[in-house]
């Protein structure tokens, strides 16, 4: 025992380590699963981007939006499922949100833009945007539905 009442010691391969960070870590699996979860069993498409506008997460929703998989989304520029015309105005949007003291709102005007498939179809999509802040970095999620 340490000297707060919490197992610790070695690995097998002579890592250290506590029960304390054990239970941390698998309650951090647990938060995982439920998170993943709750954004597969959610209706609309969910996506979040990072500070770069660069994807960080996909719900199975949006990949279906988007007839993408999350393999072809992560990581990529969100700005690829946004049609070349309108992409600067896009940026530009986000990059205004993000200097706003507002915690989300509708994109463009009544909350419509325009999406590109993977088979550069357009399509209408009503959208929200979310903007939070976690473990130092900002995190932009949007909420999106086909009109």
């Amino acid at each position: 025992m340490n000297g707060i009442g919490r197992k610790s010691g070695k690995d097998r391969s002579g890592a250290k380590y506590s029960a304390g960070a054990a239970r941390s870590r698998a309650g951090s699996k647990r938060g995982e699963q439920r998170l993943t979860g709750i954004i597969a069993s959610i209706a609309n498409a969910v996506m979040a981007n990072d500070e770069r506008h660069e994807i960080v997460l996909v719900g199975p929703a949006a990949e279906q939006m988007f007839a993408f998989s999350e393999a072809q989304l992560l990581g990529k520029p969100v700005s690829m499922l946004t049609p070349e015309r309108y992409r600067e105005a896009h940026d530009a949007h986000i990059r205004d949100f993000a200097h706003s003291k507002v915690a989300n709102r509708s994109m463009g005007r009544f909350g419509q833009f325009v999406g590109l498939r993977a088979d550069r179809r357009e399509f209408r999509i009503d959208a929200l945007i979310a903007q939070a802040e976690q473990a130092g970095e900002r995190l932009y999620t949007v909420t999106l539905c086909a009109t």
